[in-house]
């Protein structure tokens, strides 16, 4: 209860990223037009833990969190990658009415605290009630969680153990051997990873998916660390070489993530599951053995 109050009286005024502009209109792998800004919290973590968490909101052009009720997804940072590098995805996802959770881990590696997507769930569903986030997220509706490279993996292994997490996405990314995720069946996956990705190439993800019912997508010049910002040179001397601008990658990557996010947090598993039938610009849905 200590590190509950502790979390609660430690809100500090929203950061306003982007503002709102009603000619955006969130179609065709574009920002919502939705203004969006990033709340610092820190929220319980099993017993005697916190987790530092950036909620990035939809917002008004004041900063003030619209009222929603809107979804929620948590994203779970790469190996070594800091949450602040996938702010992109977080605010892409705000300006379309998501309320989206960045947890930390320590020395960036999730793996060190599996469970953390959880523990930020918990705090953001608490900050909904009577805290910051009052009256701005839908408490019935399936929440997403999904991660990138190893943050991916740990990602699974939360869906797994949390039923809360009604949908799943892999970026370039694969659950761990051994993961009970039969159990989670029927809940929609995504995974998604770049045709240039020099970490984990597209054959290998394949393989690597083995029985996980999944609609699984290669975006076309995407390379590993086109999921991150500020890619540092030695982590691309240790990747593919991307062959499209990043722009032009990331929207194509939208495309699909969007209209699967759509259905998957309005619970239309069937629509979610359905997106590799239909047809996206420089995105593939190959055929896994």
């Amino acid at each position: 209860m200590l590190l509950l109050a502790l979390a609660a009286g430690c809100a500090a005024a929203p950061e306003l990223l982007v503002a709102p502009d009603a000619a955006r209109d969130g179609l065709d792998g574009t920002d919502g037009p939705h203004g969006a800004a990033a709340l610092a919290r820190v929220y319980p973590a099993r017993i005697t833990d916190t987790v530092a968490t950036t909620v990035v909101v939809p917002t008004d052009a004041d900063g003030a969190v619209l009222p929603g009720p809107w979804p929620v997804a948590v994203f779970v940072h790469g190996g070594l990658v800091p949450p602040a590098r996938y702010q992109w995805i977080a605010l892409h996802l705000a300006t379309r009415g998501v309320v989206v959770a960045l947890p930390s881990s320590p020395l960036d590696l999730a793996i060190m605290a599996s469970g953390n997507a959880s523990a930020a769930l918990d705090g953001v569903l608490a900050d909904a009630d009577g805290g910051p986030l009052d009256g701005a997220v839908d408490t019935a509706a399936p929440v997403l969680i999904g991660g990138h490279s190893l943050g991916g993996t740990v990602a699974a292994l939360d869906w797994v153990a949390d039923d809360r997490f009604g949908a799943l996405l892999l970026g370039a990314s694969y659950p761990a051997g051994g993961s009970d995720t039969a159990s989670r069946a029927g809940t929609p996956v995504l995974a998604l990873v770049g045709s240039d990705d020099g970490s984990a190439p597209p054959s290998d993800v394949a393989a690597q998916l083995g029985d996980l019912d999944c609609v699984y997508g290669v975006v076309d010049g995407l390379n590993h660390y086109g999921w991150t910002d500020d890619a540092t040179d030695k982590e691309l001397a240790n990747d593919g070489v991307a062959s499209r601008p990043l722009e032009d990658a990331r929207r194509d990557l939208f495309r699909v993530f969007d209209r699967w996010a759509d259905a998957a947090l309005a619970g239309d598993v069937a629509t979610a599951d359905a997106i590799a039938t239909e047809a996206f610009a420089n995105v593939t849905f190959p055929e896994r053995e």
